[in-house]
């Protein structure tokens, strides 16, 4: 497996926008760390305009949705402005006494901050700004994982993909924060979450 990779996408939106474009990036990403039997699917935003593909993998979709429906939730219901939600690829290994090890490989980062609901012709300059934003960041995206792919062996077994799904994706972690990292810098926000993922939930 490759040495461990960080990447971070951010984003300036509105709420209404937290669930679509979250879900853009973060499957974008998983239709790009899946290697078993992927049946690709095209899925365009409303607001946007933008089509991304991702995996016809109703249980990704569905714990995908559940995370982002969640973050977007805590969003609204309290004072925060900003949150991330942090995707983390690893493998797992056995040592003595059957503990299991699990070895971060990748993270990817999608950071956001919420602005103020526009109208009329600002909305409009809004989704248009917005639509070539997301367009970048999911191009960043696939320009990354390609130029990756080249060091990553495909996953083979239980200790590297989730062998429940033909579509079998890397194992994967999906958590969130609230709020902005605190100083003096992200990776520091990203290592403390990084920790403590293993053993928390969502909330």
């Amino acid at each position: 497996m490759a040495n461990q990779q960080e990447h971070h996408v951010s984003l300036r939106l509105e709420a209404t926008e937290v669930q679509e474009c979250l879900s853009a990036l973060i499957h974008t990403v998983f239709f790009h760390r899946t290697y078993g039997e992927v049946r690709p699917q095209d899925s365009t935003c409303q607001a946007s305009g933008v089509t991304f593909a991702m995996c016809d993998c109703p249980p990704l979709i569905a714990e995908v949705d559940k995370v982002v429906k969640q973050f977007h939730k805590q969003l609204a219901e309290g004072s925060h402005k900003s949150g991330q939600i942090s995707l983390a690829f690893y493998q797992t290994k056995r040592k003595l006494f059957g503990k299991e090890d699990r070895s971060v490989w990748e993270h990817w980062i999608f950071a956001l901050d919420i602005d103020e609901a526009t109208h009329g012709t600002e909305q409009k300059d809004y989704r248009e700004r917005l639509a070539e934003t997301l367009s970048d960041r999911l191009m960043f995206i696939a320009r990354t994982v390609l130029q990756q792919d080249q060091h990553l062996v495909p996953p083979t077994d239980a200790n590297t993909a989730d062998t429940s799904l033909r579509e079998q994706p890397f194992l994967h972690k999906l958590s969130t924060h609230l709020g902005p990292p605190p100083q003096p810098s992200v990776m520091d926000t990203v290592t403390h979450m990084f920790k403590n993922v293993w053993g928390s939930g969502l909330s």
